[in-house]
């Protein structure tokens, strides 16, 4: 694969004003493509062929053109479907005694320039319970879980747990994870100082309400702030890293929170450096903003924290090498036994250059392993 002709190419993807580049004149439109799906971005790179016009050499034959056409419109089909799934799941669970928060997903497409580019993916809906605003104050953990866990049980009662979210399959070709916390991260200190912030942050998060249109109809839904995306975001990121892999979509996605950011007042004043640090995030901040600026050509004035250059360059090929949530990599077909060893050997070639993740994920997994036993 011709993997730097792809990314110059991206680059001209993103940036609404960049000019034509060289590579465009050697790329091979079906590889480009193979590459595009195996990073769940074929809709991004569809938006740049589009902007190239009437090139002089290398044109897209038209059996490729409608080959990249035909993929972006089963996309854009699922994005206008999902808009609406989403704003129906939300309206259900208020309706039910749930204030809500769509997490990533179909907030994170309303920020790209054609919102029905982004290659769509589950519902992850982060819930709470009303009854911890009338009184004040926000329920633990443990508290909200047992209202989730009560609620899902009265629909199914053989269902998936996780430490952060359950399955709620009520839709045949959507994937809902219902979610009593958005995520954790393996050092159980900083684990305990997110899940404080997320106790924390609910209500701002759930009455951050969006109105968007979709196809001739409005609909609406919670969203997160953009300085709360800023950390969660990066948490996901980093929590991909370690977990199971992590691809160019989910690095997109960043990019237009960070684009957002920079233009919200409300941000302008946040030091970001110490709460990264406060997080345990600013090692592979540094690392992300890295593949920001050199693989998706970000201005430095969009940037958090000063790119890591050393942490980023190992970033970006275990992004090119994994696909979208690493769907290439050999461990992800292992069987079950197999993978937690595999998984465990693969973080301590990374241990060097985050030593607190990477050496608390073996015992976080097993933590994980008992608790989902304790709570079937």
């Amino acid at each position: 694969m011709h993997i730097k002709e792809y990314i110059d190419f991206l680059k001209y993807c993103l940036n609404e004003e960049a000019g034509i580049p060289k590579c465009v004149y050697e790329i091979k439109w079906h590889s480009l493509l193979k590459f595009a799906k195996t990073q769940a971005i074929v809709g991004v790179y569809f938006e740049g062929i589009k902007k190239l016009g009437n090139i002089s050499s290398n044109k897209p034959k038209e059996k490729d053109v409608l080959e990249w056409l035909c993929i972006s419109m089963q996309i854009e089909k699922r994005n206008k479907q999902l808009f609406i799934k989403t704003s129906d799941i939300s309206s259900k669970f208020q309706n039910e005694g749930f204030d809500n928060c769509i997490l990533k997903g179909q907030g994170n497409a309303i920020m790209y320039p054609n919102s029905y580019s982004r290659m769509s993916g589950d519902i992850d809906i982060w819930l709470s319970k009303h009854i911890e605003y009338e009184c004040g104050k926000s329920c633990k953990l443990s508290a909200t879980r047992k209202f989730v866990f009560n609620y899902v049980h009265k629909y199914f009662n053989n269902i998936k747990y996780s430490y952060q979210h359950v399955d709620f399959p009520i839709y045949k070709n959507t994937k809902i994870e219902v979610h009593y916390t958005p995520l954790y991260v393996n050092n159980p200190w900083i684990n305990r100082r997110l899940q404080k912030w997320f106790e924390c942050q609910k209500y701002t998060q759930m009455s951050h309400k969006i109105e968007f249109q979709n196809g001739g109809s409005t609909i609406e839904f919670n969203v997160p702030t953009n300085e709360f995306n800023c950390i969660y975001q990066l948490c996901h990121i980093q929590h991909h890293y370690f977990d199971e892999g992590i691809g160019l979509r989910q690095f997109i996605d960043y990019y237009y929170v960070l684009k957002n950011t920079i233009n919200d007042t409300n941000n302008h004043n946040v030091d970001w450096n110490k709460q990264f640090c406060y997080f345990g995030l600013r090692k592979i901040a540094g690392a992300v903003m890295y593949v920001m600026a050199e693989v998706l050509g970000l201005e430095e004035k969009y940037l958090l924290v000063k790119p890591d250059e050393l942490r980023g360059k190992v970033l970006v090929e275990e992004v090119i090498c994994g696909g979208n949530f690493g769907q290439e990599h050999k461990f992800k077909h292992y069987s079950d036994y197999k993978k937690y060893f595999a998984k465990i050997v693969r973080n301590m070639k990374v241990a060097w250059l985050y030593p607190s993740e990477a050496l608390w994920e073996p015992w976080f997994r097993t933590y994980h392993f008992f608790w989902r036993i304790k709570h079937r």
